[in-house]
């Protein structure tokens, strides 16, 4: 995240800088010889009024914004800007602090085992603080759960695995690879679905259920688009899609939980061609169709 640091200190009304060489990449000055050429300076100062008056995110402020407010002079307001910026950032800078503390605390611990105290002290903040931005320690564990329970990536790469085949029968190849190298096998940790008890959490389960649903819908649409093509026969899609996940979810969990070692090329090859033996349209079939 964007940091005002390298900003110089000084009293509420600060001199005129002088621009520095363009040659000037690094460092402090790095981003001021191009200001006069960004936004117009109207813009600019509309920017900063919209910070002061809570209008605008402050940490949307890149270098160059700051570069130009310096540079047109709207000295008056910039300490106060500055000000609202640093103490911004260093909000944010301590809640992410305290998300990762809790979440290796979580997953290497457990949440009953983990104190408020031990998470502060990792983190390097005050108990308050944590209390501030999550309001107690439940309220830490949902957020890290929503932050760590995202598969939106790795949704996006079985669909970009699945756009360059042609064929269903290829689609399900590259689904099948993609999903077995792909899966963040981390989400599977117990510290991310358990409380103070045995039973796996519930709004854990359906978050993780919720990002899985892209991957369950694009098993259905490889498999729409076989029967569509007439290279799959009918078959009841949601339950094969289901099945399927399962099938492939099941040698992911083997690799997490029991430390099975296997090769993805080869698990994809049976798998495809377990599905596309029982998929597939036989010749009789079709003669018997046409008779």
């Amino acid at each position: 995240m964007f940091s005002p640091l390298w900003l110089p200190p000084g009293p509420s009304r600060l001199p005129r800088p002088v621009p520095w060489p363009e040659s000037c990449q690094d460092g402090p000055n790095a981003g001021l010889t191009h200001a006069r050429a960004g936004q117009p300076k109207e813009q600019t100062l509309r920017k900063v009024s919209q910070v002061l008056s809570g209008e605008h995110n402050p940490a949307a402020l890149d270098k160059g914004t700051f570069c130009r407010i310096i540079v047109y002079g709207s000295l008056d307001r910039y300490p106060l800007l500055l000000r609202r910026v640093g103490s911004l950032v260093r909000n944010r800078n301590s809640r992410d602090a305290i998300l990762r503390a809790a979440r290796d605390l979580f997953t290497k611990k457990g949440f009953a085992n983990t104190s408020v105290r031990e998470i502060c002290g990792k983190a390097e903040v005050t108990v308050p603080s944590l209390y501030y931005h999550f309001g107690d320690k439940d309220g830490l564990f949902q957020a890290v759960v929503a932050e760590s329970l995202n598969l939106d990536h790795f949704c996006a790469s079985l669909v970009e695995a699945v756009e360059g085949c042609d064929r269903p029968q290829e689609k399900l190849r590259a689904y099948t690879g993609a999903y077995l190298s792909n899966f963040p096998d981390e989400l599977l940790n117990p510290g991310l679905f358990l409380t103070n008890s045995t039973r796996l959490n519930e709004s854990c389960l359906r978050r993780f259920a919720f990002g899985l649903n892209g991957a369950y819908e694009l098993a259905k649409e490889i498999i729409a688009s076989g029967i569509s093509a007439g290279e799959f026969r009918e078959v009841e899609i949601d339950t094969v899609a289901a099945c399927l996940m399962g099938t492939i979810d099941s040698f992911v969990r083997s690799r997490f939980y029991l430390g099975a070692e296997y090769e993805i090329e080869e698990v994809t090859e049976c798998i495809v061609d377990l599905f596309t033996r029982g998929l597939v349209v036989m010749s009789n079939q079709v003669s018997e169709e046409v008779c």
